[in-house]
Formats: C-alpha cells, sequence, structure tokens
C-alpha cells in the first residue's frame, strides 16, 4: 500500500536478509520500481545456492561484487545479467542458423541426388545410342566405344562405364568388371542389378541379337529417365522445401 500511495521511482536499502526482505523486494520490482540493496555473500554465485535469496536472480538486473582488497569498497566484479542474457540470446540464434543451414544443406543433397539419377539414366540412354549405332554400322569395339563416349563427359554413369572400360582393357572378367562397377554406383539394388546385367552382356550375342538387346535397354534406360525425372521435381523440390522449413522453425524456436 506505501508503494502505490507514494508512487516511488527508485528504492535504495542497506543489507537484505532472509526470505521475507527477498520477497518483499520481488514484489516491489514487480510493481515497477527500481531497487538498489545490499546484501553479503561470497560472490553471485552464492545469491544462486542460497534457498532464501535465489528468487531474487530472477529480477536482478546489475549486480556489484565489492571486495575489502586492497581497500574496503574496491569493486571485484560487475555482472549485467541482461548483456549476459543478450549473449544468450544471440549463441542462441547464431546456433538455430546453423542448425537451420545444415538443415538446407541435407535438403540439398537429397534434391542433388534425385537430379544425380535423372543425369544417370540421361546419360545411360545415350550411351546405348551410340552403342546400337556403333556396333552396327562401324562395328567399333567396344572398348573405344567406351573411351570415346566418356571423353570429357562428367557424372556417375560415365566414371563407372569408364572405369568398366578399363578393367576390359586390363584384361579383368567381363562379368565380374561389370558387378563390381554396378555395386559401386548409388542405385538401388535393382537397378544395379540391372546395370550390371546390361553392361555383362555386351558383345556376347550375334550382331543382329546384340542390337536388339541394347534397344531393349535403351527404352528401359528412357523409362527410369522419364521416371527420375519426375522424381526429382516433385520428391527432390518437396524434400528440399521441408528442410528448409524446418531450418526456419529451428531458428523461431531458439531466438
Amino acid at each position: 500500500n506505501t508503494i502505490r500511495a507514494m508512487n516511488p521511482e527508485v528504492i535504495v536499502t542497506d543489507e537484505l536478509f532472509g526470505g521475507r526482505d527477498a520477497e518483499a523486494v520481488c514484489d516491489i520490482v514487480r510493481s515497477g520500481v527500481k531497487v538498489f540493496a545490499s546484501l553479503h555473500g561470497k560472490g553471485v554465485e552464492s545469491l544462486y545456492r542460497s534457498e532464501t535469496l535465489r528468487r531474487l536472480r530472477d529480477i536482478a538486473e546489475l549486480y556489484v561484487v565489492l571486495s575489502p582488497r586492497p581497500r574496503a569498497g574496491t569493486v571485484a566484479e560487475i555482472r549485467n545479467r541482461r548483456r549476459r542474457a543478450m549473449a544468450v540470446d544471440f549463441a542462441r540464434l547464431v546456433a538455430g542458423g546453423l542448425l537451420a543451414l545444415i538443415c538446407c544443406y541435407g535438403g540439398l543433397l537429397i534434391k542433388r541426388h534425385y537430379a544425380e539419377r535423372e543425369k544417370f539414366y540421361r546419360d545411360a540412354e545415350a550411351f546405348a545410342a551410340r552403342l546400337k549405332s556403333e556396333i552396327s554400322s562401324r562395328k567399333t569395339p567396344l572398348p573405344e566405344i567406351i573411351s570415346e563416349f566418356c571423353a570429357g563427359r562428367k557424372g556417375e554413369f560415365a566414371r563407372r562405364v569408364g572405369a568398366f572400360g578399363e578393367k576390359l582393357r586390363a584384361g579383368a572378367p567381363q562379368n565380374r568388371a561389370a558387378v563390381e562397377e554396378a555395386e559401386d554406383t548409388h542405385l538401388r539394388k535393382d537397378e544395379k542389378k540391372q546395370f550390371a546385367d546390361f553392361l555383362s552382356a555386351l558383345g556376347k550375342t550375334a550382331l543382329r541379337e546384340q542390337v536388339a538387346e541394347i534397344a531393349r535397354a535403351e527404352g528401359e534406360f528412357a523409362s527410369k529417365r522419364v521416371a527420375c525425372a519426375e522424381e526429382s521435381r516433385r520428391l527432390g523440390g518437396m524434400y528440399f522445401k521441408l528442410a528448409v522449413l524446418v531450418g526456419i522453425a529451428l531458428i523461431v524456436m531458439l531466438a
């Protein structure tokens, strides 16, 4: 009642002692009045450990610790709770930003995974068309066709087929080389088998049968390319947007 009647802006008091004093100061501060008070202790940490005075830490904005050394009244420490809170908020904001970047990067990797699958089958389709043309008209040896096709190309298909051609030149068994290169791809299990079967069958049958088999594989690769393009557009974009939204949500939650 006295606070409401006198309506002070600042109250200065000496040593606080016990829970009743702490509760009274808390009530005064919640009324919008500034309070300057003193108390005895061994530092700010001792205030936090005190069962009766602990509630003061929720309202105190500035702590000034005085020491008797080298002389009485020496300021040993000044701790600004508001500045500390700002530092904590900034740290949380930075942490949220980093987590958001990680989420966005993860979404980007997922989107790139779908895009790389589409490129793999686009290159596979182009290779089958090139292979069909070369063996039917020019009868070019398989290692030469592979070398010419892979020259200057990037992507997983070119790397795997190029390595397959190098193994053939080195005298490695074709079936084993095909399986090894198929296993090193990021394709699904059934797709790896399809790719290994395609490489293993090259050059092992009569020309007409081989051309027909390559044409069939070309059609399968084309279908896969279309399906992967749709996955890249739909799922890749969806997962990327979802990752961005999760990142934004983390920033909001930690801010």
